[in-house]
């Protein structure tokens, strides 16, 4: 059985010297990486490669130096989350960043910084339900305002667009050579845009009424991206949010609506798709796992199916904990809005 590292408990300077090793090295191995290539271009192809490979550094150091920064700004937020037992936060901080890791996964791929990523997120009912309702046996009574957190998961894999045939030369063990070649392929969905949300407020202080705290960071995003690339709801055969609920995709209407925008025709919610209309799910389904299943379980399937051709998918996520609604103090909430074709 594999041992578990617990940074939170005991003494932490054995602990993260441990935890910090791997890291260290890694961080070794990528310095040494450019060392390398110049030692070998300069050797086989001469001082002119050897020149292009050294201006290049300053590229390839900014798009690493970039994604190093996200991975740490949302590894503060998802420890700081992990550190206080808040299984809400936690999920909360994977939920948004399922959005804001298809829109930087398609960022390094198409700049050649990967050649293919993976996105998931995942969710459990009784991580989440725990920090607000214990015991879960207890059976608490809650208000039609509340949502159900969705125990799933989901992944994507975004790679380097297919109509650019890559060939890989590969020796085999007799010496050989073998040239693999990665066919065209026409029926894949890609991503045509992004937009990172901003951090809104609309004063909701009520922890059972989730939808509403969220909904003014996807009226903001989707109207933002809207106005940025001279668009309307028509130009879309879909607008999914993550997990609003019925009653925050009401208020997502009134909020649009104020700005000149229905996009109710549209909208679809993922929180209110995911369980069957028989199931006492009250307002909808909730939680980082949520979105995540509907987008690569239904949402994606259809696309590849061409029953949309081009949507819009909007991760919604809230910054809250058990303190902080104890304090009464507002939720704030953001939303990363992918743009999604075929």
């Amino acid at each position: 059985m594999a041992k578990t590292l617990d940074l939170t408990n005991g003494p932490i300077a054995r602990k993260l010297l441990m935890f910090a090793l791997p890291l260290l090295g890694a961080s070794l191995i990528q310095q040494l990486y450019t060392t390398v290539d110049i030692l070998f271009v300069s050797n086989f192809l001469g001082a002119e490669a050897s020149a292009a490979v050294g201006a290049s550094v300053f590229l390839t150091s900014a798009i690493i130096n970039l994604f190093t920064g996200v991975s740490i700004g949302a590894g503060v937020v998802i420890a700081q989350a992990f550190g206080r037992k808040n299984q809400i936060q936690l999920g909360k901080s994977i939920h948004t960043s399922m959005a804001l890791g298809l829109m930087m996964s398609a960022i390094a791929v198409e700049s050649g910084a990967a050649l293919r990523a993976v996105c998931a997120a995942s969710s459990h009912y009784c991580t989440a339900e725990r920090q607000y309702r214990m015991p879960l046996e207890y059976g608490s009574q809650r208000p039609p305002t509340a949502q159900w957190t969705v125990t799933g998961s989901g992944a994507c894999v975004v790679e380097a667009d297919s109509e650019k045939v890559k060939s890989d030369k590969r020796a085999d063990h007799k010496g050989k050579d073998h040239r693999h070649t990665v066919l065209p392929n026409t029926h894949m969905p890609y991503i045509r845009a992004a937009r990172a949300g901003i951090i809104t407020d609309l004063a909701v202080t009520d922890q059972n009424n989730m939808g509403a705290a969220m909904a003014p960071a996807a009226a903001d995003t989707i109207y933002r991206f809207m106005t940025s690339t001279n668009t309307d709801v028509y130009d879309y055969d879909a607008i999914f949010t993550g997990d609003l609920g019925r009653v925050g995709s009401r208020l997502l209407y009134d909020l649009m609506l104020e700005k000149g925008v229905d996009i109710a025709p549209k909208h679809k919610d993922c929180g209110v798709m995911i369980f069957d209309k028989a199931q006492d799910i009250h307002a909808g389904g909730s939680g980082c796992g949520c979105c995540a299943s509907v987008l690569c379980g239904h949402i994606l399937r259809n696309v590849c199916a061409r029953r949309y051709r081009n949507i819009l998918f909007v991760a919604t996520g809230a910054l809250l904990s058990p303190t902080t609604v104890l304090q009464k103090q507002t939720i704030p909430s953001i939303a990363h809005l992918v743009n999604i074709r075929i």
